[in-house]
């Protein structure tokens, strides 16, 4: 490695290591909240991946369940109306950015989607127009945060200290 550096100059140390997409382990849980609870899909083979710093930023989206039951959880319809607006949206980002859907949480009226990208470079167009197309149906939240060491979904990668209980 010193050799190449000094052939190369400095090495990019954000270049990601394959794989840049770990295998599909998805975890659920149950978490205790203030107003009920909410369960959380994690893919928790992101727990020790190696190319966190590489992908940076935590886009958060926040969307409205319309048709919820009495813990305020979307139905079945609902809920799979919900997926393809996480989809949706995920494809758009697939066309800048690489994505990392790491966890859903869905609680009392609302779910929370936690996607990393490496760079926070969007269409505006698209972006704006895929926000006012989904406002029309329901609220929604969009964020875009720097969180180089995953600090957001940390939580669900030691399950000790998740709030709540693995499995359902």
């Amino acid at each position: 490695m010193n050799f190449l550096k000094k052939i190369l100059g400095k090495v990019d140390d954000a270049t990601p290591a394959e794989p840049i997409f770990p295998k599909e382990n998805f975890s659920i849980f149950q978490l205790k909240m203030p107003d009920g609870f909410a369960i959380a899909t994690v893919n928790t083979a992101y727990k020790n991946y190696q190319n966190k710093k590489c992908y940076p930023f935590l886009v958060g989206i926040d969307l409205e369940v319309l048709e919820k039951n009495s813990n305020g959880h979307p139905g079945e319809i609902e809920g799979q109306r919900l997926n393809e607006i996480q989809t949706d949206f995920e494809e758009l980002l697939k066309q800048q950015q690489t994505v990392h859907s790491v966890a859903q949480v869905t609680r009392y009226g609302a779910r929370d989607v936690m996607i990393y990208i490496d760079k926070p470079v969007f269409s505006e167009k698209a972006v704006t127009g895929f926000c006012n197309n989904s406002r029309k149906e329901r609220k929604m939240l969009l964020s875009v945060q720097r969180d180089e060491s995953w600090k957001s979904v940390s939580i669900f990668f030691n399950s000790d200290k998740v709030v709540g209980k693995p499995g359902l």
